[in-house]
């Protein structure tokens, strides 16, 4: 069992005055407990340090600007401690810019829903750290700044809880974010991801979303070639009112949707074994950038989206373009393997300019089993 002290504010509200606290400043042998009697509330105006952590309902810690608290351990169920088996319980508020950078080298639980406030980053670090945030069933955990998994694992305990960063996720060599198979279901999303060598992002099978780019890069997605991407059957939006980078490193979405303004673009071959779907609202396009593009499934180009095309190779399932919508193909080749998912249209072009052909080539290659139909009447090369 690991000692337990209790914050007291006998003091003042220092969190490094040892005063303040039934059996001194925690460390990483004493496990860190607030209680909400206490007039005086910890505050922290530099880094500290403790086995594990307990905020009660009622309590609040505050953080000051980009002050980080570095938990090592666990609780085995003390008195006043978080329950047995986890590091940080959070019933209390976090005020100001608390981060949490956790060293636990074990499997562990932890709460990191405040009664107000968030977590500002979120740092996973030891190789044995095997992390499961405890929310409840379509619960969302916030984390108001960036995620780092330096080393070690983070998922959810229950397969459908949500997870929202507002920053950047990046996962770094030995990092893994999520479940080794579909399990997951929740909604994930993240400001940006990079996944670096070594990393792995085993995706839910509900939906992550991209709501912004890396500042220093303009990458919304960045995948390293020896970086882990497993989609797990679920869904990739990119929602980001920006210019933003692309690559997976060469590893596969199922369904891909763009609904943010500005350039999309592709940096490394792209294949989308689901459907994909880009809609905009302003003058968004994707540009696969002179690499390879292909669909299995369906194309979907909704109003106001647009895929602006270059030289490479695009190969769809069908093609669907609404009235708003463009297509702006290569000037290489264009393979329909079709049909889409009404079994009937190969491609459907609802207005006379939705494909701007560029000189390029459509083959036409899907089976013949069955009548298909292609509703367009703009080519310049057609096989």
């Amino acid at each position: 069992m690991t000692t337990v002290t209790v914050w007291d504010g006998s003091t003042d509200t220092d969190w490094h005055t040892a005063a303040n606290w039934s059996n001194g400043v925690p460390t990483t042998s004493l496990i860190a407990s607030i209680p909400s009697a206490p007039s005086n509330q910890p505050t922290m105006s530099s880094d500290g340090t403790a086995h594990a952590l307990q905020l009660d309902s009622g309590a609040t810690l505050t953080g000051g600007s980009n002050i980080t608290l570095y938990i090592t351990g666990e609780s085995a169920g003390e008195t006043d401690a978080p329950p047995d088996g986890f590091a940080v319980n959070l019933d209390g508020a976090i005020s100001g810019e608390l981060s949490l950078n956790i060293t636990t080298p074990a499997g562990t639980y932890v709460d990191l829903i405040p009664s107000s406030g968030n977590v500002h980053n979120l740092t996973i670090n030891h190789s044995s750290a095997d992390i499961e945030v405890a929310a409840g069933t379509g619960v969302t955990t916030t984390i108001a700044g960036d995620l780092t998994i330096t080393t070690g694992k983070l998922s959810m305990d229950d397969r459908d809880e949500n997870l929202t960063v507002t920053g950047d996720v990046l996962i770094s060599d030995g990092g893994t974010l999520g479940f080794s198979s579909s399990a997951e279901t929740g909604a994930f999303s993240f400001g940006s991801l990079k996944i670096e060598s070594g990393g792995t992002y085993n995706a839910t099978s509900g939906v992550t979303e991209i709501t912004n780019v890396i500042n220093a890069t303009d990458y919304a997605f960045q995948n390293s070639t020896t970086g882990t991407f497993a989609h797990n059957g679920g869904t990739f939006t990119f929602s980001a009112s920006k210019y933003k980078n692309l690559d997976t490193g060469g590893d596969p979405f199922n369904d891909l949707i763009s609904t943010g303004t500005n350039e999309f673009r592709n940096q490394r071959g792209l294949t989308v074994e689901g459907d994909f779907t880009i809609s905009s609202a302003g003058s968004g396009y994707f540009r696969p950038n002179g690499n390879a593009f292909t669909v299995d499934g369906d194309v979907a180009i909704n109003s106001g989206g647009e895929i602006r095309c270059t030289d490479e190779a695009d190969t769809f399932g069908s093609l669907t373009i609404a009235d708003g919508g463009t297509y702006n193909a290569t000037s290489g080749t264009t393979t329909i393997t079709g049909p889409d998912s009404t079994g009937s249209y190969l491609i459907e072009v609802a207005a006379a300019d939705g494909i701007i052909h560029n000189k390029g080539k459509f083959l036409i290659n899907a089976d013949n089993t069955s009548t298909k139909y292609i509703k367009s009447n703009y080519w310049y090369d057609i096989e």
